[in-house]
């Protein structure tokens, strides 16, 4: 139980980081990256 409970919460979160890569890149492609963006970056790709 303990196992799958963990798989789920990898394949969660494995999800979550591929959204938030792909806001990222539209937000980078909508407005013009700024200083704020360049740091929200680095904070994902940790």
């Amino acid at each position: 139980m303990k196992e799958l409970v963990s798989l789920g919460f990898k394949g969660f979160k494995g999800v979550t980081q591929r959204f938030a890569f792909f806001f990222l890149r539209y937000i980078s492609f909508v407005a013009k990256p700024s200083l704020g963006h360049t740091q929200l970056v680095k904070l994902f790709r940790k």
